[in-house]
């Protein structure tokens, strides 16, 4: 068109797929490929202050740039054997990444990725990458997370929660936490305290629990245990210090390590 995009018509499409470097194609609304998604060259850009959501039944590829805004891709495939691949950090993270398909199942690789927003399992299974899966929304795990020796990064800036199952097959290999927002109370007490990162459940973390960024303050899910393998804390000096509270004003967290 004159204004040198391509416009992306808002349907169903069995396979998509965009293939011209010089070329921006622009989403006209929500658009579902029922089957995969290819990004060879250029970008699919799914338009500022509309965030037109993507749904893919298949395997995402991204070759190029795919630009997020702020809307969501939704992987609702009910079969095994779905991949994501290629480039999906930097400009081309995602916002929200959405996994809900009964029976699905999507591996990333080694691939890492990063979820500017919330990262969400409604239903099936995901094969984190070995590399890194950096979310700066909500963790929300409601189907399997198999976590594939890689690492998860909390990096947001502002509050975060993990919730849902967090523990036995949808345990955390690395589990890093460096999102310092949140309040302390100057009185140690509750009353002005907002956690940056709050669990509202139980977790486990089969390798190494990483908090060494000053002034990250967690909050634990009073009653639930939390089971690490390893920690790498750092708060001993007061400009470094970080915070755990509990989620109650009465009542416990259970820290059990088993390593070191």
């Amino acid at each position: 068109n004159g204004g040198g995009n391509t416009t992306v018509r808002a349907t169903t499409y069995y396979n998509l797929t965009v293939n011209n470097a010089a070329e921006t194609y622009v989403l006209a609304g929500t658009t579902t490929t029922s089957n995969d998604l290819t990004i060879t060259a250029g970008i699919l850009d799914t338009v500022t202050d509309q965030n037109y959501g993507l749904t893919v039944g298949g395997n995402y590829s991204n070759s190029g740039t795919f630009t997020a805004n702020s809307g969501t891709v939704t992987l609702n495939a009910t079969d095994a054997g779905n991949t994501l691949s290629g480039t999906m950090t930097g400009t081309s993270a995602f916002n929200n990444l959405t996994f809900n398909g009964v029976g699905g199942a999507w591996s990333f690789g080694a691939e890492s990725a990063t979820a500017a927003n919330n990262f969400t399992i409604t239903n099936g299974t995901v094969t984190a990458s070995s590399g890194t899966l950096t979310v700066n929304g909500n963790f929300s795990q409601n189907g399997t997370f198999t976590h594939n020796s890689g690492t998860v990064t909390l990096s947001g800036g502002a509050a975060q929660t993990l919730s849902g199952t967090l523990t036995g097959t949808s345990s955390f290999y690395n589990l890093t936490i460096s999102n310092a927002s949140g309040t302390v109370a100057t009185d140690c007490e509750r009353t002005a305290w907002v956690a940056g990162v709050d669990f509202d459940a139980a977790a486990t973390v089969a390798n190494n629990y990483v908090v060494t960024t000053a002034s990250v303050k967690i909050e634990y899910n009073t009653g639930s245990t939390y089971t690490f393998n390893n920690i790498n804390w750092n708060g001993q000096a007061a400009g470094t210090r970080i915070y755990f509270r509990n989620s109650a004003a009465a009542g416990t967290w259970l820290l059990n390590v088993s390593g070191t």
